[in-house]
């Protein structure tokens, strides 16, 4: 049994702890202290999960609302970006900023890419 652990490890050892959380929580995203933080290994679906988030507070995607501006806050930390703030514009007129912790997709990929 110790071997095949060496090659394909304990469930243990394998467990992220972040598994056991939903796609999205942590805070409601209206600063950059109570950022929601999304859960998933990929920008694709982190995304998605942002919309999903945004959609909750002000209805249908590209009918009720749009995406406007979109950047990422200087982390100096890391040369790896963790805050995404997205722009919203809403139907009536009404403009919101979002806060998203998108530390754990961005790793995921910086490493599929070679860069971490």
């Amino acid at each position: 049994m110790g071997l095949f652990n060496k090659f394909f490890g304990s469930p243990k050892s394998n467990k992220n702890p972040l598994d056991d959380k939903p796609p999205i929580y942590g805070g409601d995203g209206k600063t950059e202290e109570n950022a929601a933080v999304i859960n998933c290994a990929s920008m694709g679906t982190a995304n998605r999960l942002m919309n999903r988030f945004i959609s909750e507070k002000h209805g249908e995607f590209e009918k009720d609302w749009n995406r406007t501006i979109e950047f990422f806050l200087k982390n100096e930390e890391s040369k790896t970006p963790r805050i995404r703030v997205i722009g919203v514009e809403c139907s009536d007129g009404a403009e919101y900023q979002y806060y998203f912790d998108v530390s754990r997709p961005m790793k995921v990929a910086n490493k599929m890419l070679g860069l971490d």
